[in-house]
C-alpha cells in the first residue's frame, strides 16, 4: 500500500465482487459439481496479494436421515480454463452444512493472501453432498479486495 504522500494507484483498492443464484439443486452428487448456472466471479488481485471470501448457501436434506451439504470454492488463474492456483478440500474455508429434514442458511468467511498483485483471477463455487437427498437451494460468493 502506498506511504503518506505517495500517489494512490487504481490496483491499491480493486472492486469487489459478488454472485448469486436461488436455482434450487435437488439430490446433489457427492461429486463435487458447479451447478448451472455457475456462480463465480472475476476480480483483479489488489497490491496487498489479500482478498476475503465469502460464501453463503440454504441447503435442506430432503430424505429423513441426517447427511451434509458441502460448499466450497476454487480459484484459477484468468478465467474458467486458468491454471488452478487453490483447489477444494480445506478445512479452513469450505463451508459444511448438515441436514436434518430442515432447511439450513449458513455463511462463511475465509482470507487468501499471497496471490500477484495486478493478476486476474477466476474463482468458482462447487458443491457435493456426503450422502443422499441432499437440495441445495441458494448459492451467494463475494471477494472483497484487502489492504496491507
Amino acid at each position: 500500500m502506498p506511504a503518506a504522500g505517495q500517489r494512490v494507484l487504481a490496483l491499491d483498492f480493486t472492486d469487489s465482487v459478488s454472485s448469486t443464484d436461488a436455482t434450487a439443486h435437488l439430490n446433489i452428487s457427492t461429486t463435487p459439481a458447479l451447478g448451472t448456472p455457475g456462480v463465480n466471479v472475476t476480480f483483479t488481485a489488489p497490491t496487498s496479494g489479500k482478498v476475503m471470501v465469502h460464501v453463503g448457501a440454504s441447503i435442506v436434506e430432503n430424505g429423513g436421515a441426517t447427511v451434509a451439504g458441502v460448499i466450497d470454492y476454487r480459484v484459477r488463474l484468468t478465467n474458467s480454463s486458468g491454471t488452478i492456483v487453490y483447489n477444494l478440500g480445506s478445512v479452513l474455508r469450505r463451508l459444511v452444512l448438515f441436514g436434518n429434514a430442515q432447511s439450513q442458511e449458513a455463511t462463511r468467511t475465509s482470507y487468501l493472501s499471497g496471490l500477484t498483485p495486478g493478476q486476474v483471477y477466476y474463482v468458482e463455487m462447487l458443491h457435493a453432498s456426503y450422502g443422499t437427498q441432499v437440495d441445495l437451494y441458494g448459492r451467494t460468493l463475494t471477494v472483497v479486495p484487502l489492504p496491507a
